[in-house]
């Protein structure tokens, strides 16, 4: 869906695409017309309304009743794809939308293009335009086709019997067929999920949760609207509803290919073929009053819909103010809200909301907000809550309810042991994953027996002429940060991102830190995040030369910590060291990241990770993540790491946005 240009914008042409398929769809038309009008011959029309008029009256009365049934169905088709699309539209009005676009896409045909006239003249007062509207008439189609073929290859391995009558194939055969339906559909719904090289396989379809939904509406739907037609056929000369619905699908699948106005022509040939015991004048009759009753009568109470909201666009415009608030989506700029609530934040990881590649959920009293960023059909919450503590039980319901609204699984990463219960309260499953090192620097002293291995890196550092000192935001030359860092690249390799800081210029200009020198050349830094109430201090970026002495960066670390407790803080942190701790935690989250640490080479600098910050002897915090799965949460696992390993420029210029609501009804 990513792929459809906004056709607003001035200029634009029909995209080449548009051409070659509406030429297919209109020799497939004349195909299946030219071959029906062969296969009716000498038809006696009069015989075709008599047999219309002699349906019995409650057979229309049940094939009506069915009818609202599969299109009470139908309408459910826009909520779920508005919710993939991170719209959020209210029910009543995707409900509204579902069900009159369909009705005359359906009756009219081309449906791609009259489904999306139709969604945006609905959608058009909500800040839906032709593009959005585009992608949501195509995501209904592709999820409808796909559940349609699966529920087909299902009835085709369970009853076999009748196609293998038509085809003359074995039911053996059939069931083959049948089956490798079901393994293409499964294939499909997995590639929804699956990334290759970094990229989303499947990111034209729905995703995983949406296909399921999709799917019940889809029997709901289908099997009331096959049955429909098959209670007005003549009693005795029609297969059993099983099989029937075999031939329904096979007809309606091949009229949406073939963008045929209600069918015509394709729903004929495909029932004069696999019914050739129903007489011709009251198979004839039959389909006459069943277009009526599903193609006719749901597209005129449609097009009053569409007239009435025409002549009241006004109205309709002043409502929208009343059913949405304005999303909180990431940015180069933070907003408002967010701003205030990170002055008086009590941590200071916080301050990765100024990444730009995050979105934040609020609490209904803004009092508080929780960073979120969408990955490979997952949501993910970064940390604790930004703000009031208090607030933190009613933003771990939001951002489960937001996951479900989205069709998305939930997982929040590097969670304290606080926020995880509320997380468990909620449902969620609590796994940890590393330790977070902590001292208060207010006590802290090099002087102590357990700081001798640091004493000994610093006098290291001190003998080479290593000097450090300290910077303000704004106080230092970004440049020759950058060009430590671009030195630290080409020997470590890509930097991380999203659970830490980038060396980008405007990012780094927002932060103080340590910078160390050598005779007055600069050969290291670290940057250092302070909570709005300046209670907490952390490290951030940390950068250093390839070969920079020895002891260098324990002393940009010991300078900082002194820094931080002269300044009266009560809490530095060093950050989390991934699966530091779960040597002896059981569970499938400590499985796959040590299976993670093993593929990627992690583990043994996770361990000199963990041996350099124990230099300062800290206390260790253990750190969670929370996912809806009890076990193997590969996906939730597979998405967080894709964030933390993306490009800096990928993260930065591509964010993926997630519109919230601020104040949720």
């Amino acid at each position: 869906m990513a792929g459809i240009r906004d056709a607003s914008a001035p200029g634009d042409a029909i995209p080449r695409s548009v051409v070659p398929r509406l030429a297919f769809s209109l020799i497939l038309i004349a195909a299946f017309l030219y071959t029906m009008l062969l296969q009716l011959g000498d038809v006696d029309w009069n015989g075709v309304v008599a047999a219309a008029m002699g349906i019995p009256a409650w057979a229309i009365a049940t094939s009506l009743a069915l009818v609202v049934i599969s299109y009470a169905a139908i309408s459910f088709y826009d909520v779920i794809a508005m919710r993939c699309l991170g719209h959020r539209m209210p029910k009543a009005i995707a409900l509204r939308t579902g069900f009159a676009s369909i009705a005359i896409s359906q009756a009219l045909g081309f449906g791609l293009i009259t489904g999306t006239l139709v969604r945006w003249r609905f959608y058009r007062h909500h800040s839906i335009g032709p593009v959005e509207a585009a992608k949501v008439t195509g995501l209904v189609s592709v999820g409808f086709m796909i559940t349609l073929a699966a529920i087909l290859a299902a009835l085709l391995t369970l009853v076999p019997g009748y196609a293998s009558g038509l085809t003359g194939l074995s039911d053996n055969m059939i069931r083959a067929i049948g089956c490798l339906g079901l393994a293409t559909a499964t294939a499909i719904y997995l590639a929804s999920s699956l990334r290759w090289g970094g990229e989303q396989i499947g990111f034209w379809l729905p995703r995983p949760r949406a296909i399921r939904r999709m799917m019940v509406f889809t029997l709901i739907d289908v099997v009331p609207a096959g049955l429909a037609f098959w209670v007005l056929l003549p009693a005795g000369t029609v297969p059993d509803p099983t099989q029937f619905l075999v031939i329904y699908m096979i007809a309606l699948g091949l009229a949406l290919l073939s963008n045929s106005p209600a069918g015509l022509g394709v729903i004929e040939t495909a029932c004069l073929f696999t019914m050739p015991d129903v007489p011709v004048e009251a198979l004839l009759g039959s389909l006459l009053v069943y277009r009526a009753l599903y193609y006719g009568l749901p597209m005129l109470i449609a097009g009053v819909m569409l007239i009435a909201l025409e002549t009241r666009p006004a109205k309709a415009a002043a409502r929208t103010g009343n059913l949405h608030a304005a999303p909180l989506r990431p940015g180069p700029e933070l907003p408002e809200a967010v701003t205030r609530l990170l002055a008086k934040s009590h941590r200071a990881e916080a301050a990765l909301a100024h990444l730009g590649d995050k979105s934040f959920l609020m609490s209904r009293s803004g009092r508080a907000c929780l960073m979120v960023t969408e990955n490979a059909n997952t949501l993910v919450a970064l940390s604790d809550p930004i703000g009031c503590r208090r607030e933190a039980r009613e933003l771990a319901r939001l951002f489960i309810r937001e996951a479900a609204q989205r069709y998305l699984e939930p997982a929040a990463y590097k969670c304290t042991g606080r926020f995880a219960a509320e997380l468990r309260r909620a449902g969620l499953t609590v796994s940890r994953i590393g330790e977070e090192a902590l001292l208060d620097p207010r006590g802290f002293d090099i002087s102590t027996p357990a700081h001798r291995s640091l004493r000994r890196k610093l006098r290291q550092a001190e003998k080479a002429g290593v000097t450090v000192e300290p910077f303000e935001p704004g106080d230092i030359a970004i440049d020759d940060l950058l060009a430590i860092d671009t030195a630290w690249k080409n020997a470590k390799g890509a930097a991380m991102g999203f659970s830490q800081g980038y060396c980008r210029p405007d990012y780094l200009a927002r932060f103080g830190g340590i910078l160390a020198r050598i005779d007055g050349k600069p050969v290291a830094f670290v940057t250092l995040w302070k909570s709005g109430d300046g209670r907490e201090v952390s490290i951030d970026v940390m950068r250093n030369l390839p070969d920079t002495p020895h002891g260098t960066m324990q002393s940009l670390i010991t300078a900082a910590i002194e820094q931080a407790g002269e300044a009266g803080a009560r809490k530095f942190s060093l950050c989390a060291v991934f699966l530091k701790g779960l040597e002896s935690v059981p569970g499938p989250v400590a499985h796959i990241g040590n299976l993670l640490c093993e593929r990627y080479g992690l583990s043994e600098s996770q361990q000199n990770l963990a041996r350099f910050k124990q230099q300062f002897s800290p206390h260790w915090r253990p750190v969670f993540m929370c996912t809806r799965r009890a076990r193997l949460p590969v996906q939730e696992t597979l998405a967080i790491r894709d964030l933390i390993t993306t490009t800096v420029d990928a993260a930065v210029l591509e964010p993926v946005p997630v519109r919230v609501n601020p104040h949720p009804q």
